[in-house]
């Protein structure tokens, strides 16, 4: 009877150990699968926002790029949103407003997915690049000399 014990014992912790390494696989693949996910979004967050403020002819392949990725990699609406951003532009039509909504969108979820807390303050981009924080550096009064 002891024996049957130890042996059922025995059996019980290797099958707890089974099923944690599965759940610790799961978990580990769970957090690759996210980290994947954000980087993505991040960089395409980034190439946006690159794209929405020089807008120059360099500008356009990245922001092409980052829209696709957002429709691979995006949550649904963030996927909708950037396909009609993206059919805006087939149509060559500007639509800034749908591009700051996409980053806004991005922005909020991504920061949420972070865990950075919520940014009340919408995005705020220097829309001219270089040009205009140039010009600002350069104004009396900035500590530029």
């Amino acid at each position: 009877m002891s024996a049957l014990l130890n042996l059922l014992h025995g059996l019980l912790v290797v099958i707890g150990r089974l099923f944690g390494q599965v759940l610790n696989g799961k978990r580990e693949h769970d957090n690759r699968r996210r980290d994947v996910r954000v980087q993505f979004l991040v960089d395409a967050w980034r190439s946006i926002e690159r794209a929405a403020s020089r807008g120059g002819p360099d500008e356009i392949g990245r922001l092409a790029q980052a829209i696709a990725d957002i429709q691979l990699f995006g949550t649904p609406s963030q996927a909708e949103q950037a396909a009609s951003v993206a059919r805006s532009m087939n149509e060559r039509k500007t639509n800034t407003a749908a591009l700051d909504d996409l980053l806004e969108a991005l922005r909020l979820d991504l920061r949420e997915e972070m865990r950075l807390g919520r940014a009340n303050a919408r995005v705020v981009y220097l829309r001219d690049g270089y040009a205009t924080a140039s010009a600002c550096i350069r104004s009396p009064g900035l500590g530029a000399s």
